[in-house]
């Protein structure tokens, strides 16, 4: 009998170790699992880490993207209206241009040359001017050095009344003081 006590013994302590084993197996099958399960959490936060910095990245991108179209676009702009801005005032320094020239013409018409008057004589009047064309006053500002040929240039002025003005009434204010040389060899 204490054989078979032995025996039952043997066979429980056996069954408990076998239990524990298998509660152990059990165990670190869990704690596998869960480990497992830790990793594959880190490795989806990870990749949803990733995910999210590649879309800020990408909507940073685009972002610059758009600021340097506008900025572009608004270099384009600004350069368009400095040609236009340049192209009006050359269009209107031609204009200005070309009614002096048409003043100086009408004024030089009606110039009364005086005897003896050196080719290389220059009288420089300052012209103010009425927006209708006629002259309010002309004073010498540099005398030609012939005091006839001033006399004559200045009467010419008063008799070619009304002056020539452009029709643009937003060009009348350079025209309202003109500074005009007159030289007898032209």
């Amino acid at each position: 009998m204490k054989e078979k006590l032995e025996e039952e013994r043997r066979k429980k302590e056996e069954e408990r170790r076998r239990l524990e084993e298998e509660k152990r197996k059990k165990a670190e099958a869990e704690r596998q699992r869960q480990e497992q399960e830790r990793l594959a959490q880190q490795r989806r936060e990870e990749a949803e880490r990733q995910r999210r910095e590649e879309e800020r990245r990408r909507a940073l991108e685009e972002q610059v993207k758009r600021e340097m179209a506008a900025l572009e676009a608004q270099r384009a702009q600004q350069e368009a209206l400095a040609r236009a801005e340049a192209q009006r005032l050359a269009a209107i320094a031609s204009l200005r241009d070309e009614y002096i020239f048409k003043i100086r013409e009408k004024v030089r018409r009606n110039i009364v040359m005086p005897p003896e008057v050196p080719h290389n004589a220059e009288a420089v009047f300052e012209v103010v001017l009425l927006p209708s064309g006629e002259v309010l006053s002309a004073r010498l500002v540099k005398p030609s050095g012939v005091p006839a040929y001033d006399s004559a240039v200045e009467r010419a002025i008063k008799k070619a009344e009304p002056l020539p003005l452009p029709p643009d009434p937003a060009l009348l204010p350079q025209f309202r003081t003109l500074t005009l040389k007159f030289r007898p060899a032209e």
